[in-house]
């Protein structure tokens, strides 16, 4: 059957691809595409909604449940001592995949996915006597969230066409490989179970798609693999990472309140899983995708703009970088009731930066490629100075959050790092510790991360302060004068990891 009998018979828009043996399901009319590109869905809602929901199983078989548009995929995960399943729209019959263990394709889970919701079977994983499941629908949009599928040649090989630069990666096996994913900020991809990753899986997030190797997780000769790609959306989807404490109360910024989230530790030496929370669970809950009941101290809450977490290492050990895939429930067009015309996240680089010598008073740093923050016995400090052009703020919308973020070329535990708004103008070829302007009387901290990375403040009512009178923050060490702690961030004129701010609108 040709594509296009294939459209007018099915309705479902589904695409084959030819050439190297990959073939992909969209939503589009797009009749046939070669080699290693994947169609993009042209004819996809506008929407990328999100919705979640909980219900008690009773083992009755082909048990409807309403969604409020039609889902792409569905993801579902009891509190009893089964593993977490998937289905997308592209797998095909009674079929759904168990996102932990090596286990295939399995009928009587999630049986289909219909026009008004999807429909479970009896398996224990879905719909056992009594058992509370909790369930989140994705419905795919050009831009925000494709899916497909491709058959694996055995060879490493990239495919493009996905429409976006993916942030987060599923890949699905039909048969016995293991469900993986690969988010951006990691360096290996991992299978949702404990795993400390593999090379040969995803091996990268392309500019238009995304590449595998030759793991049989992701690429048997023959056999059919079901993929997700996800683009990160400001201020309805996010994608980031952060770092592991260990201490109850956590928190990871996401710019709004989620509604489903993921997150794993980046540990290529100790086995670690992934870990969800879906909004409708109890209070504290969460779920792993393994074979294993709730959790009641791993992601413990959403906030309005942020995700918080307990003390347990799979999503909170001390020192450690984790992944956070996080969304924001919109079950209807447009979703959220806000009059913010394009509510989301922008970010803008330094303007100007520079940095001031105690040591020596009168010189000028302002060209340098790094910015060195100091606390140094003997008159021996440096601080920092940064400043941005604010974004315009959008019709109707707000400051909701902002992020200073720097890179820290050489962070040093055990510190603690001060921003501060900056009372006066202050010029970068000019600026040095004689002249330097003084700060405002409050600041926000920061810890410098475990290793070479992004340092991050919180300074939402800072920024909402320079939409009115606008010169930069100071970067200082909370206790100066004090032993010999130089840290160093990459400045504007480095050329790379520039001096950010973010700032999200609702």
């Amino acid at each position: 059957m040709t594509p296009r009998r294939l459209l007018l018979a099915a309705v479902c828009l589904i695409v084959g691809v030819t050439g190297a043996g990959a073939t992909w399901a969209a939503f589009s009319s797009t009749t046939e595409n070669t080699g290693n590109s994947l169609a993009t869905s042209a004819a996809t809602p506008a929407h990328a909604r999100i919705a979640t929901g909980t219900y008690t199983g009773n083992n009755t078989d082909n048990r409807d449940f309403a969604v409020a548009f039609q889902p792409h995929v569905v993801i579902i995960k009891g509190t009893n001592t089964q593993t977490g399943s998937v289905r997308t729209f592209t797998m095909s019959g009674d079929a759904a995949k168990p996102m932990a263990g090596a286990t295939a394709l399995t009928a009587n889970i999630i049986q289909s996915l219909t026009t008004t919701g999807f429909q479970v079977g009896t398996n224990a994983r879905v719909n056992a006597t009594g058992v509370r499941y909790d369930w989140v629908a994705f419905e795919s949009s050009q831009g925000a969230m494709q899916m497909g599928n491709y058959i694996g040649n055995g060879a490493a090989r990239s495919f493009t066409g996905v429409g976006f630069s993916p942030e987060y990666v599923m890949v699905l096996p039909e048969g016995t490989g293991r469900a993986v994913s690969r988010a951006s900020g990691q360096g290996t991809s991992f299978q949702f179970d404990a795993d400390t990753g593999n090379a040969a899986r995803v091996t990268s997030l392309d500019a238009d798609g995304f590449s595998v190797g030759t793991s049989a997780d992701v690429n048997t000769s023959g056999q059919n693999y079901h993929w997700i790609a996800w683009n990160r959306r400001g201020g309805l989807s996010e994608m980031t990472t952060y770092n592991g404490t260990g201490s109850a109360g956590l928190t990871a910024y996401t710019g709004f309140q989620p509604a489903y989230a993921i997150t794993r530790r980046n540990d290529t030496t100790t086995a670690s899983e992934a870990h969800q929370r879906i909004d409708s669970q109890a209070a504290g809950d969460s779920y792993p995708f393994a074979a294993t009941g709730a959790l009641t101290n791993s992601i413990t809450a959403f906030n309005s703009l942020e995700v918080v977490f307990g003390t347990n290492a799979v999503a909170n050990t001390n020192g450690a970088t984790h992944s956070l895939v996080a969304f924001k429930s919109r079950p209807y067009p447009g979703g959220g009731g806000s009059s913010c015309a394009t509510p989301g996240t922008q970010t803008v680089n330094a303007n100007a930066d520079g940095w001031v010598d105690q040591a020596s008073p009168g010189s000028n740093a302002g060209g340098d490629s790094v910015l060195k923050v100091t606390s140094k016995t003997g008159n021996a400090n440096t601080r920092a100075f940064v400043r941005f052009t604010l974004p315009a703020t959008p019709a109707g919308c707000s400051v909701a959050f902002a992020k200073l973020r720097l890179y820290n070329k050489s962070p040093i535990a055990g510190r603690t790092l001060e921003a501060a708004s900056v009372n006066a103008a202050w010029v970068e070829g000019t600026i040095n510790w004689t002249n330097q302007p003084a700060v405002a009387a409050t600041s926000q901290t920061g810890v410098p991360p475990a290793a070479a990375g992004f340092m991050e403040w919180s300074v939402t009512n800072e920024v909402r302060g320079h939409y009115t009178t606008n010169n930069g923050f100071r970067i200082s060490d909370t206790v100066e004068s004090q032993g010999s702690t130089e840290q160093q961030f990459d400045s504007k004129e480095s050329g790379a990891n520039l001096p950010q701010l973010q700032v999200t609108f609702q």
